[in-house]
This record gives structure tokens, sequence and C-alpha cells, in this order.
């Protein structure tokens, strides 16, 4: 190449980059308009989503393409975007986050005193500091600028984080396979896979520690591919920060360690990769080591406490069976008929790791009952045929695998032992503290990077055999993210309005056992209801009726209805006073003769409703 012409291309690609960077300037602007427009005037909802969703997207539209990234692939990440905002619109920070609470306080505390608060101030305040400082400047910033309210920030900082995270998981698929169909695929399993969509506006450090842990695998597969040593410290630096962030972040410390081992052993420049090797790890260890040592333990010393903090004190109480056929047994039946993982109520498969963790992959783990705003019926019915595919999608995989070549295998090596060290710390917790909550996916959700790829790499193995599983792939796939889409949706008042409530029918004495006022609504033996469900109580014999005495979930309203000889007496009951179950004793004027069956329905409340005893009596 002449000088002249590296001078011509010098100039062109001068000229792209300073319209590049005009735009960036242009969206930013746009931005700060809309912020200093949201802080002096109290804007409605349509309008500010219109004055920052579009500079937002435009601004996002311009860095991917800045990192070069096909259109294909971008549209699949602006599509996830969408659905990611649309599921911001209706969930607020604590829902479908069991201990958001705790990680909002723990921040709160952070933003106004400027210090740590002590392990006991809250549940999670034994937790590493570093998503609790960021979480602080963020809450300060949006408490000071009055763009939303400070809750509603940190769960943007959170979709932030997790678009940083699909970035890092996209960029690690460009580096393994130049096929976009393959890098097209993974994207789109990472981006709608649906604990994707819930981890997106979840406050809570696992977000940041999954970011940091697919940013740092991306650090490690540049430096195993081209051997740069500030890769390397780049690597050792995200895994320290992980580190800082919760204790899962160790996993990706042991894998650096463990590709070195693996390289010393190997590779034929053993001293120079020492040399190259030794000063970012010790940096590393020296993080490691002064985050153990000053960590705030229990006041019970040892490394477990300190690793662990207050998860290693779970009472036994909350424990699972912890034998070998815990982990070696699937229980196909539950995992195909009930849709949600309950932590606290046997029946959906907690005994088991695998039911568990699969479960959980897609739509977290519920302790009592399942989270009313998305597990309807139609949204469990939906959950059903995902589980399903789940199973056919894994199945897949597995043949896939098989059928890749051994060369091909270890190419992918580095993924492979990241993803096995995050199943093995999953499996040691378990085995550790056997509660079930511990085998959440949300401990592992990086996971999601290396089975996308390697799903990915199977469709393409069988295309390139010509064989007719490729289009197996694709239709197991693509029905699957599509209804994880359909699932987040907000349909439920369509769905109401179409739906014939769901009976569901119990003998009057499987009711008629007392239960005290303020009995918690969702205590074990209170029969659960949801807003589309009639409860039918059979009476047998028929009986005349001159009192109701009744305990229903306190803040909510119901319909009582005695059907007898005359035909249906109504009685309307709450709300009342709470909290949890509210006794309601009423006298029947005149008496219901021949009572047959008595309904309870829910009419109006917040979509938790119970009923404790129902008793029917008679002078």
């Amino acid at each position: 190449m002449t000088p002249r012409e590296r001078r011509d291309r010098w100039q062109r690609w001068a000229g792209r980059a300073s319209a590049g960077w005009h735009a960036t300037a242009l969206c930013l602007l746009a931005l700060g308009v809309a912020a200093a427009s949201a802080s002096a005037w109290h804007l409605q909802p349509v309008a500010a989503g219109v004055l920052f969703g579009v500079p937002f997207f435009c601004l996002v539209l311009l860095l991917l393409r800045r990192l070069r990234l096909g259109w294909r692939t971008i549209l699949i990440i602006l599509g996830g975007l969408c659905i990611y905002l649309v599921y911001f619109g209706y969930t607020q920070y604590p829902e479908r986050n069991h201990d958001g609470p705790s990680q909002l306080e723990y921040i709160r505390f952070v933003a106004q005193k400027l210090a740590l608060p002590p392990a006991a101030q809250c549940f999670v305040c034994h937790h590493p500091p570093l998503y609790y400082a960021l979480g602080a400047l963020a809450y300060r910033f949006f408490l000071g600028s009055r763009l939303v309210e400070p809750t509603r920030g940190l769960q943007l900082l959170s979709l932030g984080l997790h678009l940083v995270l699909v970035v890092f998981a996209v960029l690690i698929f460009r580096r393994l396979t130049r096929r976009r169909a393959v890098v097209d695929l993974a994207t789109a399993i990472v981006v709608f896979w649906p604990y994707s969509i819930i981890n997106s506006v979840r406050v809570h450090n696992d977000i940041l520690v999954g970011t940091l842990l697919v940013a740092g695998l991306w650090a490690l597969v540049r430096w195993q591919q081209d051997r740069r040593g500030r890769d390397l410290w780049l690597a050792c630096a995200f895994a320290a920060l992980a580190a800082l962030t919760k204790s899962n972040g160790y996993v990706l410390a042991a894998t650096i360690v463990i590709l070195l081992l693996a390289r010393l052993a190997a590779g034929p420049d053993r001293l120079g990769l020492v040399k190259k090797a030794l000063p970012p790890l010790a940096a590393l260890g020296l993080v490691l080591g002064l985050q153990l040592g000053l960590r705030q333990a229990s006041a019970e010393e040892g490394v477990v406490p300190r690793v662990l903090g207050t998860a290693s004190k779970v009472s036994a109480r909350e424990f699972v069976g912890n034998e070998p056929y815990n982990y070696l047994y699937f229980d196909l039946d539950s995992f195909l008929k009930e849709p949600f993982i309950l932590s606290r109520r046997e029946g959906s498969g907690r005994q088991y790791f695998w039911n568990h963790l699969l479960k959980s992959s897609l739509f977290a783990t519920h302790n009592e009952a399942a989270d009313p705003e998305t597990s309807y019926r139609l949204n469990a019915r939906i959950a059903g045929v995902m589980a399903f595919l789940q199973l056919a999608m894994l199945a897949y995989l597995g043949a896939g695998l098989f059928a890749l070549k051994k060369s091909r295998l270890r190419r992918y090596g580095l993924p492979a032992l990241f993803a096995s060290l995050l199943l093995v710390s999953i499996l040691a917790f378990r085995i550790l503290i056997p509660a079930p909550h511990h085998t959440d996916f949300r401990f592992v959700y990086p996971l999601v990077v290396p089975l996308s790829l390697a799903y990915a790499l199977a469709v393409d193995r069988f295309r390139r055999r010509k064989l007719v599983l490729h289009y197996v792939g694709y239709a197991l796939a693509l029905p699957f993210l599509l209804l994880s889409v359909a699932y987040f949706l907000p349909k439920y008042e369509l769905w109401m309005r179409w739906l014939s409530p769901q009976v569901v029918a119990r003998p009057l004495a499987s009711r008629e056992r007392l239960v005290p006022a303020h009995t918690a609504w969702d205590a074990k033996g209170n029969l659960t209801i949801e807003d589309e469900q009639i409860v039918r109580l059979a009476v047998s014999p028929a009986r005349d009726v001159t009192r109701l005495d009744v305990s229903l979930d306190a803040n909510d309203r119901y319909l009582v209805s005695l059907y007898g000889a005359g035909g249906a007496r109504r009685v309307e009951l709450g709300p009342g006073a709470g909290p949890g179950l509210a006794r309601y004793r009423r006298v029947l004027s005149p008496p219901v003769a021949s009572v047959t069956a008595v309904t309870v329905r829910p009419v109006a409340g917040d979509r938790r409703y119970a009923l404790g005893h129902l008793r029917l009596e008679d002078e």
C-alpha cells in the first residue's frame, strides 16, 4: 500500500468515525434535554417514554454498530430491550425478588451514611460492597435529579448492566465462531431466555456479578486466542471485581488458575508464561486475600462463614434431602405437571437438585405460592409447554455435543470449563447447605452464555452434515423464545375478560378446622385462591344454615354464596382488619334451608387470596 493509499484510507476511516461520534453526541444531548425536562416538569408516561426512548434506542444502536455487530444481531438485542422495558413497566423492585427490600436497605444505608452497614443490619448486609456502592451512587443521583423514583432508577441501573452482559456474550460468540447464524441464534437464546427478562430489572447484586463474570470470560477468550498480556490483566481485574461483588465471583478466579495450569502443562515456553502470568495472578490473589480477611464474618469464625456469610446460617428446618438420590434422580412427572418451583412446599420438585435448577432457570424460585402477577392460568399453561421444550432442547444439545468433532470440542474448552465450574459451585453449595433456594439458577445465571453457544453450535453441526435435525433445533428454540416473550407480555386483563372461572372442588369437611384470625395468609393448610378461580365446597348431607363462620385474607373482598332449596344466598365479606386472615361471623336471616354447596370467589384485592376455614352452623 502506497503512502497516498494509506492516507486516503485513514481519511475515510476518520470521516466515518467523526460521523459516528457526532451522532453519539447528538443522542447524548437529546438525553440530557429529556432529563432536564423530566426534572423540571411532571411528564406523562407516554411523553416521557418517547422523549427518553428515541434517543436511548438510537444511542444503543450506534454503540452496537461501533462494535461491528451484524444487523440481525442488533435487531435481536433491540427486540430484547423492548421486552425488558415492557417488563420494567409493570414490575416494581420487590416483585420476583424475594430479598429485594434487604438489597434496598443495604443500598440506602451506604447512600445515606457513606459507610458499610454491620452484618446484622439486614439480611444481605454480609455481602461484599461493590454492587451496593454502585447502587448508592445511582440512588443518590436519581434522588437528586428526580428523573424517576430512586427504586426505579436502581432497576434502570440493572437494565444497563444486563445490556452490558448481553454485549459481552455476543463478543464471546463472535470470538469463538465466524458463522453469523450461530451468533444470532445464541444471542437470541441469551436475550429472550425467561430468566434473562426477570434478571434485567432485578435490584440485586446478582446482576453485577453476572456481568463481571461474562466480561471476564470474554477477556480470557481473547487471551487464549491472542496471548496478549493486557487481556490476562483484564480477566484478573474482572475476577477481582466479581469477588468484591459476591462469592460466586470466585468461579472466574478458579477458571483463570485452571487455564494457566493447563497451559503450563502443555506449553513449550513455561518460563515465559510464568513471567507474564505471575504479576496479574499475584494482584488477583492479593485482592482476594484482603477481601476475605476484611470481610465482615458472623460470630462463628471460619472459611465458610467468611465466604458465604449468613447463607451458612440457614436453619436446618429449611433443609431438604441431602442423599445421592436427591442429586441423581430427576422427577419428570412433577417437572412437566408443576409449572413453577416452590421452595417450601412439596410436590413441585424441590427435593431434587436438577428439578430445582432447571425449573428455576425459567421463572426463578417461589417460596410458598407462585407470583400472582405472572402465574395465572394462561401463563401456567405456557410455563408447562416451555418446561417440555426445555427438556427437548437439552436432549438436542446432548445429541449435538455427541456429534461434534473432538478437535472442535477442544476449541470450546474454555467456556466448557467455565460452565463446569459454575455447575460444580452450585452443586457444592447445595451439598454444603441443603436448603432448596440454594439451587436457584440466579447463582449461576452466566451458564446461559456457554449453553446458548453450545446449542447454536449443535444446530450448525447438523446443518453442515445436511441432517433434518438442523430444522428440529430451530423448531424447538424459536417457539420456546416466542413463548418466553408471550409469558411476560402484560395480557392479564385481556385473559380475564374472556375467561370462564376455574372451579376448585373440595369437601366442606376439609375446611372446617378453625384457623385463628391474623394467621399468615399463605400459612400451611390455608387454601390459596387465584382470582380466576371459584372454590366450591360440597355439603353432604344437606343442612340448614343460620350462621356463617369463615376466615379470609383480610385485605381482600370476597363473595360467599350458599346454595340451598330456595336458590343462592350471597354474602359479601371484606376487607377486614389485618394482617393475615380476618375472621367473619354472619347471622343469616332468614336461614338458608338445605344447603348443598358453598362457593367462595375473590372479588377485589391484591391478587393474593386465601381461605382459612369455613363453618356452617345451625341452632
